[in-house]
């Protein structure tokens, strides 16, 4: 992931602070082989990204593996990209890693609200 923006940091420590249950691990935004292309194609930082999907699911796997190897309390968080794509230009901000971090975590909130968890 890039640098946060100081904008989007001080929103994840807003959301740290409302929902405190939430942050005790990573989350690691999670795809279908379905959804990868279209996140890919729609992605500002695509240059950045994997090309298949494949691809992505190995390294992503291992930095999961790692993760929890080491102790870390780990979420795969599956994203609907149609939402993360409408989202992104709701907020007017690019498709890039700090905007599929953060929509992640807004995915978990909303999923934990619809649950009562939250």
């Amino acid at each position: 992931m890039s640098a946060l923006t100081d904008k989007d940091s001080q929103r994840l420590r807003e959301l740290a602070e409302r929902y405190p249950r939430l942050f005790g691990g990573v989350l690691l935004p999670w795809y279908t082989p379905d959804s990868w292309p279209k996140m890919r194609e729609a992605a500002a930082d695509r240059d950045n990204l994997y090309d298949t999907f494949e691809e992505f699911e190995r390294s992503s796997t291992d930095t999961f593996n790692n993760l929890v190897a080491a102790g870390h309390p780990v979420e795969k968080v599956l994203i609907d990209v149609d939402a993360l794509i409408a989202w992104c230009k709701a907020e007017g901000r690019p498709l890039d890693s700090n905007a599929r971090h953060i929509f992640a975590v807004l995915s978990v909130i909303e999923r934990d609200k619809r649950a009562g968890h939250a």
